[in-house]
């Protein structure tokens, strides 16, 4: 993937590409998430729905003007069912009724957004997916063509869509060189010869050496220092001696990889929804291990052994997974990986290294998700030379569909979830680039 340039409308090539498939997907967009109207998708709304006592009925339980901080772009919200279930979805046909019924530009610009993401990152517009969208995902994962592309701004700007801006601060360096921090770190990630962790290593390098002076509100920033450490990595003995460096790491007996994975484990089913996909997908994990679900009902004492027990049957999942099979999973976190530093935008980090730990404790989850997954039962037994098929490749790439658009989907309806194991791990003096790069490791 190559580094952003200036262009009118930058696109990852497959979002300029997605449809949505409707009542095909295996998961709707109707649940769980905040629906805001603006004013105009208000006044829409409330046209459309006005003609029949049913939807005028409709409209006066469910469309609600905001009592406090009203404004054009948040004029009203859409009352969810008492199951998280949007009133305007259909569940015979799986599809919204707004839309189906009076088309596109009725839908709120939630809705119409979804699962296009946009962002105006200095004068430039980029467009993304939302992962959280299965197809989204998919598209994501096996188009051959993964680069970036220009596309026409103009559908997006006329007040149709949400778009995030991130615009240049003369007060944070961080934002004043999007194209240059981004460009390296993909070049990174794109090196050839290196193993995945030793490649997100060099990336956490980089960004290690610039925490002094490269953050957030530096008043000792220097570009000078900065075009310096991007020339560092383009050493290849310095590369190579990184790459042996993090093999050593991976191999040492000593590590306490077992006390952020238990955090890990322990925050994400607290924090995730009872009723959602992902909790389902815990609950068949657990199953898989053999082992009771570690709920909140019990003592702490308790959990914390089903957490401990989890973590060393989960180690010694990894230590015998076929390298095809690793290499298969790690062809889709690396794309994964690219995916997040192109749309999610590192200057809301303090720093690149907080940025880099942030892409580290999704990986690390994703992983767990990925080999702890029970239909990864049916490659265990293979030989650690073999070549897989395409019907097992397949099988590899639904698995890692689902698990990350899983993953993504409970983080974004509870945004408490990162926030949380981040706050665990600063408590527990996990900061260092040490102890980030441990996470690599689960």
């Amino acid at each position: 993937m190559t580094a952003p340039i200036k262009l009118n409308c930058t696109s990852l090539r497959h979002a300029s590409r997605f449809k949505c498939i409707g009542s095909a997907c295996e998961e709707d967009c109707c649940h769980n998430w905040k629906i805001v109207l603006d004013q105009a998708g208000y006044k829409k709304t409330k046209e459309h729905l006005s003609p029949t006592e049913t939807g005028r009925l409709l409209f006066r339980r469910h469309v609600r003007e905001k009592r406090k901080h009203q404004t054009a772009a948040e004029y009203a919200d859409i009352k969810l069912l008492a199951n998280g279930v949007c009133p305007f979805f259909d569940p015979r046909d799986r599809l919204c009724a707004l839309h189906r019924d009076f088309g596109e530009f009725c839908l709120s610009k939630t809705c119409r957004t979804y699962p296009r993401k946009l962002a105006l990152v200095g004068n430039r517009l980029e467009l993304s997916l939302e992962l959280s969208c299965p197809e989204a995902t998919r598209s994501f994962l096996f188009d051959p063509d993964f680069d970036l592309i220009q596309i026409d701004r103009s559908p997006f700007i006329k007040g149709n869509f949400y778009i995030s801006t991130y615009p240049v601060d003369a007060a944070n360096p961080l934002t004043q060189y999007f194209d240059l921090i981004r460009g390296t770190v993909l070049q990174l990630l794109s090196i050839a010869g290196y193993p995945l962790n030793s490649r997100l290593f060099f990336t956490s390098f980089f960004a290690n050496r610039t925490v002094p002076f490269f953050s957030r509100q530096a008043k000792n920033f220097s570009e000078p220092l900065l075009a310096e450490e991007i020339k560092l990595l383009t050493n290849p003995q310095l590369l190579d001696a990184l790459h042996n460096q993090f093999a050593s790491l991976a191999v040492s007996a000593d590590l306490p990889i077992d006390l952020p994975m238990s955090f890990i484990l322990a925050i994400l089913i607290g924090r995730t929804d009872k009723n959602g996909s992902l909790n389902h997908l815990l609950l068949r994990i657990w199953d898989n291990y053999g082992r009771k679900n570690p709920s909140g009902s019990q003592k702490s004492t308790g959990r914390q052994e089903e957490f401990q027990k989890i973590a060393a049957a989960y180690k010694a999942i990894r230590a015998a997974t076929p390298r095809a099979v690793t290499e298969q999973m790690d062809s889709y976190l690396d794309r994964y990986s690219q995916y997040f530093w192109f749309s999610h935008i590192y200057s809301e980090a303090p720093n690149l290294l907080i940025h880099t730990r942030r892409l580290f404790i999704r990986l690390a989850l994703l992983r767990f998700l990925l080999y702890s997954h029970p239909e990864m039962n049916a490659f265990r037994h293979l030989a650690g030379n073999v070549e897989l098929s395409t019907q097992q490749k397949d099988a590899l790439g639904a698995m890692a569909v689902e698990a990350i658009y899983l993953l993504t989907r409970a983080i974004e309806h509870n945004s408490d979830l990162l926030t949380t194991i981040e706050q665990t791990l600063d408590r527990n003096k996990m900061q260092d680039i040490e102890h980030v790069c441990l996470l690599l490791l689960i």
